[in-house]
């Protein structure tokens, strides 16, 4: 409906990614740059699109819940 938004899967995951790169300690955005070459790759291989949202989402969440300080 009008002026009502829709929350992404896609974004969510983005966001947590964002949040995992800051507590990890690496620049931001590290995570989403990754998984742009990702898809990319994906992309050149001719992987198909079901395949390839499936590496989107698992290059985005390969570090979350990870901290700088997770070895203590």
């Amino acid at each position: 409906p009008l002026g009502q938004s829709r929350v992404r899967l896609a974004e969510v995951v983005a966001a947590l990614s964002l949040a995992t790169d800051l507590g990890t300690g690496h620049p931001i955005e590290r995570s989403l740059r990754s998984c742009l070459l990702a898809v990319h790759f994906a992309d050149e291989l001719g992987v198909p699109d079901d395949e390839r949202r499936e590496i989107y989402y698992v290059a985005l969440l390969r570090w979350v819940g990870c901290t700088a300080e997770s070895n203590r």
